[in-house]
């Protein structure tokens, strides 16, 4: 991997919703890559909303002492509905931004329709203007020269908009899901007014920052289509990635039980029922499996799968360290995108924390994926469609269950491909894009 020469004159402001104590993949990202750009050179500036007027799906207060302490940190406050939307539904918030199953209350559609008709593009939006404020403050009192917008929420990419207008920066906007496009945008009840300024917005962003980054090479092209062939050349890809060293040496532990793990938000729509009919087709004759769940999960869903398939165990929330051990110790690791085909582009972040175990991956979705192709040149596991591929399925799982029982070296993984994703190495791709805008 080639290193980079930073010039430590490169001055970032970061603006994300998602910071710690937030839990979960979405802050994975920019707390590892601040860190790492901070320990090049870079001098890094974060600005987030106060975690007291914020709303996380997910908590994990360990996540604060993982702060790089070059990382400068600012917070605002500011009115947030999800606050209010909690008082009044409980646990009933959707985990996806106020986008209602199709079994949702008349009350819960009733609330999903009021948030994607006043508070466009997201009810996140509500911190924009204190962020704006706070930011040209920084901007101005530390002489700032890139400014990067991470979302989701998509909202936050209107305060570098805004900033644009106002400040002489150079400005980035970096996505980690789209936007119009994101797999339950269908779920929101938009109108077509609604829906015409969702996409306006999104236009504006595409078109008006320096460079755009998608974390996927099906973001990248979902989002560069929008816009006029002449502007597709400030868009890029800088995928997630991993820390830690990897686990080349790996063998199957022989066991009382084979543990398949899953880590991450499961939700119905996600139809990985697939893979669970699998494993109780081959209960019979390997009763010794579990499946281990660590993430958010909807209770009434939660209550369904318990009902049906008694080898799934749910662990419920897990701190992230907790998370990365018990991948390690796993037999076999589960991944699930959106269903789909216009979701290919999707490529969880736990798949490059996956990778890195030399644990072999099981992903339900499309064959021609971002994902499938990631698994494929690592040589890390195997792609299943949730239709017609049942008895290929089976046939893997009885492959990793006879591997187990054998004792058979594990990790088959080709560590050159899977080291592309440490975190150090997608921090200097993305500086690279900031060094490439300074000298335009």
């Amino acid at each position: 991997m080639t290193q980079v020469d930073t010039p430590t004159s490169v001055k970032l402001l970061l603006i994300t919703y998602y910071w710690p104590p937030s839990g979960g993949m979405a802050v994975q990202r920019w707390l590892k890559m601040s860190g790492h750009l901070a320990d090049m050179g870079v001098e890094v500036y974060v600005l987030t909303l106060d975690p007291k007027s914020a709303h996380y799906p997910t908590i994990d207060s360990s996540l604060e002492f993982a702060v790089n302490p070059k990382v400068q940190v600012s917070h605002v406050r500011a009115f947030n509905p999800f606050v209010l939307a909690k008082q009044l539904l409980g646990s009933k918030v959707p985990q996806t931004g106020f986008s209602s199953e199709a079994h949702s209350s008349l009350w819960l559609k009733a609330v999903t329709f009021i948030r994607s008709h006043l508070f466009i593009p997201d009810p996140r939006k509500t911190w924009n203007r204190n962020a704006v404020n706070a930011a040209k403050k920084i901007i101005d009192e530390q002489g700032i020269e890139i400014v990067v917008t991470t979302s989701p929420p998509q909202s936050v990419h209107l305060i570098g908009l805004a900033l644009q207008k106002v400040r002489s920066i150079r400005w980035i906007a970096d996505f980690r899901d789209p936007w119009t496009d994101i797999f339950y945008y269908k779920k929101l009840q938009h109108s077509v007014l609604s829906r015409f300024l969702d996409k306006r917005m999104e236009l504006a962003v595409l078109r008006s920052a320096n460079a755009v980054v998608a974390v996927t090479p099906g973001f990248k092209k979902l989002l560069s289509e929008k816009v006029l062939p002449a502007e597709r050349d400030k868009f890029t890809v800088v995928t997630n990635g991993y820390d830690g060293d990897e686990v080349e040496q790996r063998h199957a532990e022989k066991g009382v039980v084979f543990r398949f793990m899953y880590s991450g938000t499961l939700i119905e729509s996600y139809h990985i029922e697939a893979f669970f009919e699998s494993i109780r087709r081959l209960s019979d004759d390997f009763p010794s499996i579990e499946i281990q769940i660590a993430g958010a999960i909807s209770n009434p869903y939660q209550q369904q799968l318990e009902q049906r398939y008694p080898f799934i165990i749910f662990e419920g929330m897990m701190a992230h360290e907790a998370v990365l051990a018990a991948q390690k110790t796993a037999n076999a690791l589960l991944l699930v995108g959106p269903d789909g085909t216009e979701y290919n582009g999707v490529v969880p972040g736990k798949l490059y924390e996956y990778l890195r175990t030399g644990v072999p991956i099981v992903y339900i979705g499309a064959e021609d994926s971002d994902v499938a192709q990631i698994l494929q040149t690592c040589f890390a596991g195997e792609t299943f469609e949730r239709v017609g591929q049942e008895a290929e399925m089976d046939a893997f799982n009885v492959s990793l269950l006879k591997r187990y029982t054998e004792g058979a070296k594990e990790s088959s993984h080709n560590w050159t491909e899977v080291r592309k994703f440490k975190r150090r190495y997608v921090a200097e791709e993305f500086l690279r894009v900031m060094e490439s805008l300074l000298k335009r």
